[in-house]
């Protein structure tokens, strides 16, 4: 009951549940983190480019989940003509942790979950995989959303649109502490691990006449000037654009990136930052989305 109640589409803030229910076929993808699936909103994308987008962001993962989320949409759904991939300083660095795990704890036992997710810390034990009394063993919070989900009490959250989820708060200040406390924690990290893996990932949508096209989304100006490396990041993915024929859209240093009432922290930026930004991104976009 709690297995197939969890499983339900809005049962909660992810796209988990339904990439894994099939049957979707979009025209685009878009691809990346908590700054993809907060900030790229496909009903803003459609309403001007008159396509179908859907928004398999997931949050707190470099690429390594995101490979994992986009090859699970694969299995399930219809192969999609382009994908969106937000590109930035933390997309290349390794991850130890399974975080957000929780999201996948339905689909515990899922061959692509395992796969990507076997040996991080803390992943899906074999007793959580085939028996979900474990899986679900003091979580209770859980266990009762599952249950009321089965037996169809759900409540929706009609802010999401396909994916993307708004952020709703204003600024929260905490920026000026971490400028103070960790000036290096914005410079850019490349595992060679991940960079293998995401050139593999440009070439499967090369060989499957999938096309990628890069963005850098707006970041909070002073955010940008504390990348003490920032050269290496844009040679990196200059790099793998020109070797697999990958547009980038750069809005790094976009008039967004300097007002501060349009973002909710130096990385993400709020609903009214990212509708704006969207709209800019998707008239850009005309160049290289065609119906």
């Amino acid at each position: 009951m709690v297995n197939r109640g969890l499983r339900q589409p809005g049962v909660n803030e992810h796209s988990t549940n339904e990439i894994f229910r099939g049957g979707m076929e979009h025209d685009v993808l878009v691809v990346g983190p908590s700054r993809a699936r907060n900030q790229f909103s496909p009903c803003v994308i459609d309403s001007i480019l008159g396509t179908s987008t859907f928004n398999i962001g997931i949050d707190g993962w470099p690429f390594h989940l995101e490979d994992m989320m986009f090859r699970i949409y694969l299995q399930h759904n219809k192969k999609p003509k382009y994908i969106i991939q937000n590109i930035g300083w933390g997309m290349m660095a390794g991850r130890q942790d399974f975080y957000g795990y929780e999201q996948f704890l339905p689909f515990a036992n899922d061959s692509l979950v395992h796969a990507f997710t076997g040996q991080l810390d803390g992943a899906f034990t074999v007793s959580e995989r085939y028996f979900p009394l474990f899986a679900y063993n003091n979580h209770f919070d859980l266990i009762k959303t599952g249950i009321k989900s089965f037996r169809g009490v759900r409540k929706p959250n009609n802010s999401i649109c396909r994916g993307y989820v708004p952020i709703t708060t204003p600024w929260d200040g905490k920026f000026d502490e971490v400028k103070a406390a960790t000036p290096e924690l914005f410079n850019f990290v490349c595992n060679d691990t991940i960079a293998q893996e995401f050139g593999q990932y440009l070439q499967f949508c090369t060989e499957n006449n999938i096309q990628v096209i890069f963005v850098y989304a707006p970041t909070y100006y002073e955010a940008t000037q504390m990348m003490q490396n920032r050269q290496d990041m844009l040679r990196l993915f200059d790099g793998f654009s020109k070797k697999y024929n990958v547009p980038i859209l750069d809005y790094s240093a976009d008039s967004i990136c300097y007002d501060k009432s349009l973002f909710a922290n130096s990385q993400h930026m709020n609903y009214r930052g990212a509708a704006l930004f969207s709209q800019k991104l998707a008239l850009d976009l005309k160049k290289y989305i065609r119906r």
